[in-house]
């Protein structure tokens, strides 16, 4: 055994008698070296190019001017974040105009026939007004036949969407209630024949299926009691004064 040092952290380490000498130790063996100041630094990733002291220093940004902080994972940069994204940005509409160059600007629009640039790789193309009045076709046509399949679609829907419940639970919710409402015995639902779903505000859950009127009051009540309480005792009040 011969007595050796590392090239990097100077430790004395006992090398074999025979063959070459290893430059790193062990805890410094995977190295990388800082592009800012050339100075090696354990980096433990390869990807890492900016020691940790030269992440923490600020520099001048090419573009504008100002300093900045180089980023924390190490990564060379000569602008700062706002000119990089404006150079993206910039990057960006150019690869579009390289791109619409390559367009075929004498293509028709397959409804009103007026001239539409669109890429090659696609075979039927429409104008802007034209896309607009055939996506709206297309939605009308696909509503009906959603509806054609199922009749209840919007209203099973709508039920799942602001309620949470199926048209099954709702029809439950109602047997449950004689089909009358739940505060005033109605059964008929008022207003313009509908039944209203009441659920609370801020938790959700559905509390009881109403008529119209019934609705309508404890929306105009705010959902409180203190209201309700009030608007009980003012009655109370003027009862008899009649």
């Amino acid at each position: 055994m011969r007595k050796a040092k590392y090239e990097t952290c100077d430790k004395v380490f006992q090398a074999p008698p025979n063959g070459p000498i290893p430059p790193n130790c062990p805890k410094h063996r995977f190295l990388s070296e800082c592009k800012s100041c050339n100075k090696s630094f354990n980096g433990l990733y390869r990807k890492e190019v900016l020691c940790p002291e030269c992440r923490t220093t600020e520099k001048n940004c090419a573009e504008c001017g100002q300093q900045f902080l180089p980023s924390p994972k190490g990564k060379v940069s000569s602008m700062c974040a706002e000119c990089r994204k404006k150079k993206q940005a910039k990057q960006s509409v150019q690869f579009v105009k390289k791109r619409t160059s390559e367009i075929n600007p004498i293509k028709p629009c397959v409804d009103c026939g007026g001239v539409v640039p669109q890429l090659k790789t696609k075979r039927y193309v429409r104008c802007e007004s034209c896309m607009e009045a055939y996506k709206k076709k297309f939605e009308v046509e696909r509503r009906a036949e959603q509806k054609a399949n199922d009749p209840h679609f919007d209203r099973r829907r709508d039920l799942k969407r602001k309620y949470g419940m199926t048209i099954e639970e709702w029809d439950e919710l109602f047997e449950v209630q004689n089909k009358r409402c739940k505060i005033c015995n109605a059964e008929a639902p008022g207003g313009k024949g509908f039944w209203h779903v009441d659920h609370d505000h801020q938790t959700g859950k559905v509390r009881g299926i109403l008529c119209n009127g019934c609705n309508l009051g404890l929306g105009h009540f705010k959902d409180s009691l203190e209201n309700l309480k009030k608007a009980q005792e003012y009655l109370a009040n003027h009862e008899n004064k009649f």
